[in-house]
């Protein structure tokens, strides 16, 4: 694992910093450790970055097969970033001629700053706009463009184009503590000014409201290794005044957090020395995948609240995450315990119920040693 670790970091610093692979590196890449490595990526949404490294040094010649996946996902890469773009573009230019202030936010605007726009993949596209312009926003998008509505929940609405590409038009920055929420909440008091309606955060909020997000996945349970290669690029492009940060960061108890992702970032990506806090931060991320892992979630749930509380909120969750679930509730939170019982004969559905049988196999192989390992992260991160 040490040896499949060095390698997919070192090609993610060729493809990012263009920092060339050493001879010892490029034995490494043997066609038993590609199907590994393959995984590895996939799992963090970067099979694209590592195959079009791969490629570029000339390590999938001789491998036909792992060639044809890797470069099938740097294609798909490509394909969806165009669809993204286009649909970005159609979306700003509605906004805009609706005469509504809004901010692109996350892959919309960071993937500007990668060497090449498609390296940095989104899931869907992010933009905020203030509440009392969201239903004026969802006309327009309906009527101009035809998007459909797929959903909602206490901070944004789930649209979809006729072309299949999610979007998500948020009304608030979203963060179950308060302190984080009471700064993110001051977003449109840090923005650049122009004429135009799209407006830019300044380069301190943007990075603050980043490392807010990761916070979120990591107490979440897991974030993966992208949100770090975005890091290093905004550390590398941003001209960040650090007293403005700072201040935003004390503000929201996430001082000590942006601190240890930081000197993780250069330990994974600049090739920087690191320490225990370091070492665990990475592994947390690396082993989680992209979005996070069951165990890590579960564990950090029980933690949060005790064993008997995490079950008891499972089996009866509060009214605050059935209202997401179920907006109906913020009219009519009589309706909360029927909608309980709703959720109950849900597990009815196959799916979930794997998905249920899933998590609770899930909490019963955490060992001592992992939750002690997770207690002791997040209490040196102060989370």
């Amino acid at each position: 694992m040490q040896q499949l670790e060095k390698i997919f970091f070192a090609l993610i610093r060729f493809e990012i910093n263009k920092t060339e692979l050493t001879e010892e590196i490029k034995n490494l890449i043997t066609p038993e450790i590609l199907p590994a490595l393959f995984s590895l990526a996939k799992r963090h949404d970067l099979a694209h970055l590592i195959g079009n490294a791969l490629e570029k040094n000339g390590l999938l010649e001789e491998n036909p097969n792992a060639k044809k996946h890797f470069l099938y996902e740097r294609n798909v890469a490509v394909y969806r970033y165009e669809q993204q773009r286009y649909e970005l573009q159609q979306i700003c230019k509605t906004l805009e001629e609706a005469k509504i202030p809004f901010i692109p936010l996350k892959g919309s605007v960071i993937r500007n700053f990668y060497s090449t726009t498609w390296q940095r993949t989104s899931c869907d596209i992010d933009i905020l706009v203030k509440s009392n312009d969201v239903n004026n926003a969802i006309s327009f998008l309906q009527e101009r463009l035809l998007y459909k509505v797929d959903g909602q929940s206490d901070h944004d609405v789930q649209m979809v184009s006729e072309s299949g590409i999610h979007f998500e038009l948020h009304f608030a920055l979203v963060e179950t503590d308060v302190k984080i929420k009471n700064v993110l909440d001051e977003v449109w008091n840090y923005l650049y000014q122009t004429d135009s309606y799209e407006k830019s955060m300044k380069e301190e909020f943007f990075y603050f409201y980043h490392i807010a997000h990761i916070a979120k996945h990591v107490r979440g349970g897991g974030c993966g290794i992208r949100p770090f290669i975005d890091t290093l690029i905004i550390l590398q492009k941003f001209n960040l005044e650090r007293d403005v940060l700072n201040s935003l960061l004390s503000q929201a108890g996430l001082k000590r957090f942006a601190d240890v992702l930081e000197k993780t970032t250069k330990y994974l990506l600049a090739d920087e020395g690191g320490d225990d806090i370091v070492l665990s931060l990475k592994d947390f991320a690396l082993y989680s995948g992209m979005y996070g892992d069951t165990t890590n979630s579960t564990t950090i749930q029980k933690l949060k609240k005790g064993s008997l509380k995490y079950f008891f909120q499972r089996i009866f969750p509060p009214f605050k995450t059935m209202e997401i679930r179920y907006p109906v509730l913020r009219k009519w939170k009589i309706l909360y315990p029927f909608f309980i019982v709703r959720r109950w004969f849900s597990l009815l559905n196959k799916e979930k119920r794997e998905k249920a049988s899933f998590e609770l196999k899930a909490n019963k192989k955490v060992s001592e040693e992992k939750k002690q390992k997770i207690a002791k992260l997040f209490k040196d991160l102060e989370l």
